[in-house]
């Protein structure tokens, strides 16, 4: 029988009926954390051998919240580089406050940025993350450390409401929760610490600097709900600017920003029957595609210089897996992988560039390295960060081999064709599978005739492009190189409403 606490809205809902041990400083612990207790209500009921009834979890919630690690909450990582001082540019009043927690955010923010400084809007970037700050500075554009910001009054005494977090405990859940239950207490008392400085870094902003308005990175992360939630205290106004499609996860429901641009009425669609409501929502489409790069037919001069390709390939094929997890296990991972073998081997004239995501271990290739194949390249993903920018990695880029990855839409957009290896049927309800705009190879011995006929046979490819065509224009706005002046317009108006 089906625990009904299975399901996150009847587990939640005990939570939130206790919200005044559960509120710091009039902000709702729950509603900051929200994204994390569903991670681990997720991980506690996704566990098969503990409830077989998974399906309530949809398959990308599957993928996306395996592979976050549930052994510390995100906004500890978000903000443990506290004691890092040594960068950060000075921090300007009456700015507006692009407020960035992944590099990932960086894409679709910097084209809005520069288009608020070509119009003399004063902007900057705020972060603690040493990482976003050096793909910031590469950029030449500066950032605030928010370490360096001097916090008023330091002082505080949060231990009564730990101890009363602590202490919580409702008999509605049976002793079989307990583990869950303790480790969502956990997270929310051990953080106090973190929400106590981010309230305060907020009070700094607004008193000493007069902050006009926070561009979030996300708001369904900790830091970007807290600060969201608490701005509007401030009478700080909030907007968030999507990083990827919004299909898929029923808590991108939950946004808590003013406005959230998103991408096109697909999204707007889904988001609506999430429960979010429409008056948050904008159709801007993706400002990262207002300035894409010119496509070029070689590989970019960086990408073949650290990987020594010789000029001696015909093709360029990009191979982006994105790992383990509960949808795709280590054996399918593996069984993929072996998949390649012949690929690389019939294709002499083909260099293959195989980029290993963040979740994904070398480990899992070292058969296919041991075959010492002349035109095989594996990039860790420490050594893929020094170029962040997914479309230099496909210039010259003459078909992408992936699984289920995010970044297949991205190379459609480019003009670059994909194969998704479903082999085990597991991903068919993915968008870009789902309406045809990827080659999707079911069966692995027609995976070398589909790389064979992508390569070789022009008119192959240009049958494809009706649904690519299609694909894009259901799930983005008009590719019109407008969409930063869209979310522009979003937020002077906005101003103009709190002014």
């Amino acid at each position: 029988m089906k625990n009904r606490f299975q399901d996150f809205d009847n587990f939640i809902k005990i939570f939130y009926k206790s919200s005044k041990i559960f509120t710091y400083q009039g902000i709702n612990l729950i509603d900051i954390f929200i994204a994390d207790i569903y991670q681990l209500h997720f991980s506690y009921f996704f566990d098969e051998d503990k409830v077989k009834a998974t399906s309530s979890f949809s398959i990308l919630e599957k993928i996306y919240f395996s592979s976050i690690d549930n052994k510390f909450s995100r906004l500890e990582m978000l903000m443990s580089n506290i004691s890092f001082k040594n960068f950060g540019t000075k921090l300007s009043s009456d700015a507006i406050l692009f407020w960035p927690t992944q590099i990932t955010h960086l894409n679709n923010q910097i084209p809005v940025y520069r288009t608020l400084i070509k119009e003399k809007k004063r902007t900057q970037f705020i972060t603690n993350r040493v990482a976003i700050y050096k793909s910031l500075q590469d950029k030449d554009i500066g950032a605030v450390n928010t370490n360096k910001l001097e916090i008023i009054n330091t002082e505080s005494n949060y231990n009564d409401k730990k101890c009363a977090i602590q202490s919580w405990n409702d008999e509605v859940f049976t002793s079989k929760l307990d583990d869950l239950v303790n480790k969502i207490l956990s997270l929310l008392s051990d953080n106090i610490k973190y929400i106590d400085r981010l309230i305060k870094t907020v009070d700094v902003l607004k008193a000493k600097h007069n902050v006009k308005m926070f561009i979030i990175g996300n708001d369904l992360n900790p830091l970007g709900r807290l600060v969201s939630i608490y701005a509007k205290q401030k009478n700080i106004p909030t907007l968030s600017i999507a990083h990827g499609n919004s299909t898929g996860f029923s808590l991108n429901g939950r946004k808590v920003v003013d406005k959230y641009c998103i991408y096109g009425k697909n999204d707007y669609k889904t988001l609506i029957n999430y429960g979010c409501k429409k008056n948050k929502l904008i159709i801007t489409g993706n400002p990262s595609f207002d300035f894409l790069p010119k496509k070029q037919n070689t590989i970019n001069v960086k990408i073949k210089k650290m990987l020594k390709i010789k000029n001696n390939f015909k093709n360029y094929c990009l191979i982006a897996f994105s790992g383990t997890g509960p949808i795709l296990s280590e054996n399918i991972h593996k069984n993929n992988i072996k998949s390649l073998f012949k690929i690389i081997e019939k294709n002499p004239d083909v260099v293959f560039v195989l980029k290993l995501h963040r979740k994904d271990e070398k480990k899992y290739y070292k058969d296919l390295i041991a075959m010492n194949f002349d035109n095989l390249k594996i990039v860790n993903h420490r050594q893929s960060r020094l170029i962040d920018d997914i479309f230099i990695w496909l210039q010259g880029c003459d078909l992408l081999i992936t699984v289920s990855s995010f970044l297949s839409v991205e190379a459609l957009i480019f003009g670059v064709p994909v194969i998704t290896m479903d082999l085990f049927e597991k991903f068919q309800d993915l968008s870009f599978i789902k309406q045809g705009a990827t080659f999707n190879v079911k069966k692995e011995e027609h995976l070398l005739t589909e790389v064979s006929s992508i390569l070789k046979n022009e008119k192959y490819v240009k049958d494809k492009k009706e649904k690519i065509r299609s694909f894009i224009k259901n799930n983005f706005s008009s590719l019109d190189n407008r969409s930063s002046l869209r979310i522009y317009d979003q937020i002077i108006s906005m101003l103009k409403q709190t002014s």
